[in-house]
């Protein structure tokens, strides 16, 4: 299991340079996404959190400690989770940030269910594909952290196939976004 564990974080570690690669190599035909100057910073610095989040992630998956896997993906593998923290972090109480938290995610479902109103009330003019790759982020991390919440190592050969499915289901969503979207370096 930890053999397999071990390849599939090799695997994993060379998909994203690679796809980098593949999509730059022939010109970036990836739509962008302008964002305010004051959103900027802070989206990007999000795409940073989740990049440390999935080596997070795989690094528990290779040591076996699945518990510590469903940890980061169930607290740390969602769009705002920076941002959530840096709420923290200036002193906002829990529950100041759970109501926003709701709010964001109340707005976003709307949003991606259909309304055309984006841009507006605080909210992101991207589009909507986007807004819903972020959601199937969301559902891949989820599906992730009920599977490894039920692992023991070593784990049996069913739930780790199971338990490695849902792993590259949750790389295929990040892999999926930024191969159709990216963030120009500087908005300015």
């Amino acid at each position: 299991m930890i053999h397999s564990a071990r390849l599939l974080s090799f695997a994993a570690f060379l998909a994203l340079p690679l796809t980098a690669v593949m999509l730059l190599g022939g010109g970036d035909r990836r739509e962008e996404i302008r964002l305010p100057d004051d959103t900027h910073a802070a989206f990007r610095a999000e795409m940073k959190s989740h990049m440390i989040s999935l080596r997070d992630l795989t690094r528990a998956m290779a040591t076996g400690d699945y518990r510590e896997a469903a940890r980061v993906a169930e607290d740390r593998v969602e769009f705002g989770h920076f941002m959530w923290t840096a709420m923290e972090e200036d002193g906002l109480s829990e529950a100041r940030i759970a109501r926003l938290r709701t709010e964001v995610e109340e707005r976003s479902d709307r949003e991606v269910l259909g309304s055309e109103d984006t841009g507006s009330r605080g909210t992101l003019a991207v589009p909507m594909e986007f807004r819903t790759l972020g959601r199937n982020l969301k559902t891949a991390a989820l599906r992730f952290t009920l599977l490894a919440q039920k692992v023991d190592s070593p784990a049996d050969p069913r739930t780790s196939t199971a338990l490695n499915h849902a792993y590259q289901d949750l790389v295929a969503a990040c892999q999926a976004c930024h191969e159709l979207y990216r963030i120009p370096r500087d908005e300015r």
